[in-house]
């Protein structure tokens, strides 16, 4: 197991242990080709135990390990799946721990492409009966997996759909076995948009699609609620292409829904070594919600994204102000002294039940950044600030980066929590100093 923050790394600005939630078990699919690096972090300045076992295929428990991930310390989980094997690691960790998961690929001009993969837990699990809606399938699909989390074997029911919410064809019925993973290899019908999973067993069901050209992986995870059907689009900020030695982070589909007693959304972004960047292109989605009943008018984060800790290492706080101050503020602090920062205010009041895209730019080279707000695919409003970094370098430790989406409930005003909001599609894309040629 390796090891990887140095105690010197106070990375418990976190604060995961402020509203610790009760213990449960949580799931990572293990797929073939790409192997799955499954980590766990303690933030904590104590200690905190785990188990993981290996579900295999066809259901039933196989290895085992239990341990203890050290304060301020990460551990990977390499001896968990036995080589080559394809199922689920299911593990039982202390709440204040956090759990990522990655595939990592490199393509043949040298970027490299590290994806999340979904990890099942209570609060993003499918009720028996309910449907899961796998919206923009496309050409790239390999294969489909459906997790049954149930105590007995599913029966699931797979309908194909096109971009008119018509069926593509005819549904298909799978059996899966108790605390399993089943993978459905191949594509779907050429104009098949989209799928609707439904099992009888409390379930998950995700795609997996590999990029023909670049070797990238990405999964297609379930819509939120009242999403419509859609076809798929192109990772948004990915326009240019990339140089040689360029590092990209995605976490595809809606990964964090805060609810009562689920909060704040923590992600750890990888890096594969300490990297001095010229750029960082940073997007994603946000579907609003309602204000907070205790303060409607109050700070409703849209994401913080840091290395480790807020001073002097913020790289983009974001938050949107609700009801009659309807703004949205914009602030960072990256290598300045304590208590100092650079901001701004852009007035954009957001709408609940609508899905905003944002695109960050932080130019080291011009010390700039710019950020720009999108809804529909039309630009409403954009807005620079300056950077701050030393010697026009972004630098990104090896620890990599941490984004948190989400207040906590038990924060004091004005920091209130986004109930019933919805974040997805990250993607960040590190261009480093004195990159090659830009190809991908």
């Amino acid at each position: 197991m390796k090891k990887l923050f140095s105690p010197a790394l106070a990375v418990c600005a976190l604060g995961l242990a402020a509203a610790p939630v009760a213990a449960e078990k949580v799931y990572v699919p293990v797929t073939q080709p790409h192997a799955t690096e499954l980590w766990i972090s303690n933030y904590d300045l104590t200690e905190r135990p785990y188990r993981a076992t290996f579900l295999g295929l066809e259901g039933g428990a196989g290895r085992g390990v239990q341990d203890v991930v050290p304060a301020d310390r990460a551990v990977l989980l390499d001896q968990v799946a036995p080589a080559g094997a394809t199922g689920l690691v299911e593990l039982e960790a202390a709440p204040e721990l956090l759990v990522d998961a990655w595939v990592t690929s490199t393509s043949q001009r040298g970027v490299t492409y590290i994806t999340g993969v979904p990890v099942i837990r209570g609060a993003n699990l499918i009720a028996a009966d309910g449907t899961a809606l796998l919206n923009g399938l496309g050409s790239g699909v390999s294969d489909l997996g459906l997790v049954n989390l149930g105590s007995g074997a599913a029966s699931c029911q797979v309908e194909p759909v096109r971009v008119d919410g018509s069926a593509a064809g005819a549904s298909a019925v799978f059996e899966v076995a108790a605390a399993s993973l089943r993978r459905l290899e191949g594509a779907p019908d050429a104009d098949a948009v989209a799928a609707k999973v439904s099992c009888d067993q409390p379930f998950y069901a995700y795609a997996t699609a590999v990029d023909a050209e670049t070797s990238e992986v990405s999964f297609v995870l379930p819509s939120p609620a009242g999403e419509a059907v859609a076809a798929p689009a192109r990772a948004k900020g990915n326009e240019d292409d990339l140089p040689a030695g360029a590092v990209v982070f995605n976490q595809n589909g809606f990964f964090h829904s805060p609810a009562r007693g689920n909060d704040k959304g923590v992600l750890r972004i990888p890096v594969p070594r300490e990297l001095s960047l010229s750029r960082l292109n940073i997007d994603w989605d946000v579907k609003v919600g309602p204000w907070s009943k205790r303060k409607p008018d109050g700070s409703h984060a849209m994401m913080w994204l840091h290395r480790g800790r807020f001073r002097s290492n913020t790289v983009a706080n974001v938050n949107a102000w609700g009801l009659n101050k309807r703004f949205i503020k914009v602030n960072q602090n990256l290598d300045l002294p304590p208590r100092k920062n650079t901001n701004i205010s852009v007035k954009l009041g957001v709408e609940q039940g609508k899905t905003y895209h944002v695109r960050y730019v932080y130019d080291a080279l011009s010390r700039s950044i710019n950020v720009a707000f999108s809804e529909g695919g039309q630009v409403q409003r954009t807005g620079r600030l300056p950077g701050t970094v030393k010697n026009h370098v972004l630098r990104i430790p090896k620890t990599g980066l941490v984004a948190e989406f989400g207040h906590y409930s038990t924060q004091h005003p004005p920091e209130m929590e986004t109930w019933g909001w919805a974040y997805g599609n990250l993607r960040i894309e590190m261009i480093p100093k004195n990159a090659g040629s830009r190809r991908r």
